[in-house]
C-alpha cells in the first residue's frame, strides 16, 4: 500500500478516487415555511382567560397561606401546558429579570400528548404573562 495520504482515519480508504475542491453552497433559495394563519384576538382572549383564572387561584392560595410558616420569596407556581411540538418554547416561559424560572418539565405520557412546564412566578411579576398576552394582541411584529 503506497503511503501517499495520512492514515489517521483508518475507517476511510480512498485510492485515486476523487479530487479536492472547495465547498460551494447549492444555488437554491432556502426560505422557511409561512406562518400559520391565526385569529390573534380570539387566541389572546382564550390565553387571557386561562392566565387570569390561574392568577385568581394563586392569589386565593397566597391569602390562605399561614404567614408564620411562609419562607423564601413570595410567589406561586404556575403549570403551563404546551403542545409537544413546541418544546423550544419552554425556555421562553422564564424571565431572569423578573426572577421567574422554569422549575420542572413533565414529559408527555403518550406520543402527541402535551407537555407541562412548572414556572415559579414571584409575587412582583404576577402580571408578566398578562402583559405579554396584551402585547401579542396589539403589537404587529415581523416574527
Amino acid at each position: 500500500m503506497p503511503n501517499d495520504f495520512p492514515r489517521d482515519r483508518p475507517h476511510l480508504l480512498l485510492r485515486g478516487n476523487g479530487e479536492t475542491e472547495p465547498y460551494r453552497r447549492p444555488n437554491q433559495v432556502m426560505s422557511p415555511p409561512p406562518l400559520p394563519a391565526r385569529d390573534r384576538a380570539a387566541h389572546a382572549a382564550a390565553l387571557e382567560l386561562a392566565v387570569g383564572t390561574a392568577l385568581a387561584a394563586a392569589r386565593q392560595q397566597s391569602v390562605a397561606r399561614d404567614a408564620a410558616i411562609a419562607a423564601g420569596t413570595p410567589g406561586f407556581y404556575l403549570e403551563i401546558q404546551l403542545p409537544a411540538t413546541e418544546r423550544s418554547g419552554i425556555d421562553q416561559l422564564a424571565d431572569r429579570r423578573q426572577r421567574m424560572e422554569v422549575v420542572a418539565v413533565r414529559e408527555p405520557a403518550e406520543p402527541g400528548a402535551p407537555l407541562f412546564a412548572s414556572v415559579f412566578v414571584p409575587a412582583q411579576a404576577e402580571n408578566y404573562y398578562l402583559r405579554k398576552i396584551e402585547a401579542y394582541r396589539t403589537q404587529e411584529t415581523s416574527t
